[in-house]
């Protein structure tokens, strides 16, 4: 199974916890928005128009979504 986690970015560590089990039972991270990087060198806008494709194009692939 596929699956995409949405959550507020301060409960990025219960994420984490939540998507550790599952890929311990064989499923498989869309996307993990957990490991978005912050770029000093990148400008915000450049930094958030990449992230909001990444997530929306997992959200659109996954099988579950939470």
């Amino acid at each position: 199974m596929k699956f995409y986690i949405a959550s507020k970015f301060e409960k990025s560590e219960n994420v984490k916890e939540v998507q550790q089990r599952l890929t311990e039972e064989g499923h498989q991270i869309i996307v993990d928005w957990t490991q978005q990087k912050i770029s000093l060198t990148t400008p915000k806008r450049d930094r958030a128009d990449k992230y909001v494709d990444e997530d929306l194009e997992g959200a659109m692939e996954c099988d579950v979504f939470f």
